[in-house]
């Protein structure tokens, strides 16, 4: 196996990789079907913060004219759909567990098609199933686990602060407030960086220990962290140069994202404008047909809206996955042997035989 390469180092055969399984050839079915996992995975590059574009807000003549052209529905049409949003409630829960365990099988069919080349999606989502079956389990518990220890830590700052009196008299405990307030930042601040990273070493690292090694999530954490605590700076420049990484391909994507994202967002509201009109001409505004088909269309108009900067993501998302199998692959004999297979050794030469006619051969 190679020397393990440092954070710096894993880049360039990253970026070969990735350049390969994408334009060398360039494969439109391929991209395709990674646009689908990137957004199985929710792996989006430069989608959030709009890459900096501020919007106006409308002054007080436009927030005027919008009121009253574009009619609210009255009382007694939203006390008619009030069961329906009651229903919506604990579907939108269903929904989002729903996604993280198709998100968490998708993670193991990201690291399957970037190692192999290969995204087939429906045959690698039978083979992973069960391994993500075991990682969406751990990501509820932990993540469970992460909102008890925020309600933990909340609830004995503010004990500490109610026993204290400072409450009753500010005045008199303002260094108290200001020094509790500083260390309840600071512990926030830990807690939260600290359950990032474990998010992070379980997405890059725990994952491919899993689905090379066919183990579930705890094991995979029991051969994970031996290797992360022998070798503690590496690990430690690997998150600081993927954080580097990260903002610089945000702040790329972002800006074709931006400008994809607003040529496609143009016509869907012309369209939605003139769809509002023409129910509103025909008398048909606030009823259950005319809400339904808004619905529907706005679903799939968020649908396209999303899988666009999916697409656009797709090399980004590739990228940081080869980043990964590359790092982990140098210092890892079970990834390393599938990037770099063993040489085997030569068959050595068999002399010819010749039959025993007593007769030598010539020459």
């Amino acid at each position: 196996m190679p020397a393990p390469l440092s954070a710096i180092d894993a880049i360039s055969p990253a970026f070969d990789r990735t350049k390969r399984e994408l334009f060398k050839p360039f494969r439109i079915g391929f991209w395709l079907r990674m646009a689908l996992v990137a957004l199985a995975t929710g792996e989006f590059y430069g989608g959030g913060g709009w890459g900096g574009v501020h919007f106006n807000l409308p002054s007080s003549r436009r927030l005027l004219a919008l009121q009253t052209g574009m009619a609210m529905p009255p009382v007694e049409v939203l006390k008619h759909y009030l069961p329906l949003l009651a229903l919506l409630v604990p579907l939108v829960f269903v929904l989002i567990f729903l996604w993280i365990y198709i998100s968490s099988v998708f993670r193991f069919v990201l690291f399957d098609s970037v190692l192999t080349d290969r995204c087939v999606i429906k045959e690698q989502w039978s083979r992973w199933r069960s391994q993500g079956l075991s990682f969406f389990l751990w990501r509820i518990c932990f993540g469970l686990g992460v909102m008890l220890s925020f309600g933990i830590l909340g609830g004995a700052g503010f004990l500490a602060v109610f026993t204290s009196g400072a409450l009753k008299n500010p005045r008199q405990h303002v260094m108290f407030l200001v020094l509790g307030g500083i260390v309840a930042v600071l512990v926030l601040l830990a807690f939260v960086i600290a359950a990032a990273l474990i998010a992070v070493f379980a997405r890059d690292f725990v994952v491919p220990v899993m689905a090379l090694e066919n183990v579930g999530v705890v094991e995979g954490w029991r051969r994970v962290i031996p290797m992360l605590a022998a070798e503690k700076k590496a690990y430690a420049g690997y998150v600081l140069m993927k954080i580097v990484l990260v903002v610089g391909s945000t702040i790329l994507f972002g800006i074709v994202t931006v400008v994809a994202v607003f040529l496609l967002f143009l016509p869907l509201s012309l369209a939605g404008v003139a769809l509002y009109f023409f129910a509103k001409s025909e008398g048909l505004l606030w009823s259950f047909p005319a809400v339904a088909v808004a619905v529907i269309l706005g679903a799939a108009a968020l649908a396209a809206i999303l899988y666009v900067i999916a697409f656009i993501s797709a090399p980004a998302m590739v990228f940081f996955q080869a980043y990964v199998i590359d790092f982990l692959g140098s210092r890892y004999a079970a990834l390393g042997d599938r990037i770099s297979p063993p040489l085997v050794p030569p068959t050595p030469a068999v002399p010819p035989s010749f039959p025993d006619t007593g007769v030598l051969p010539a020459g």
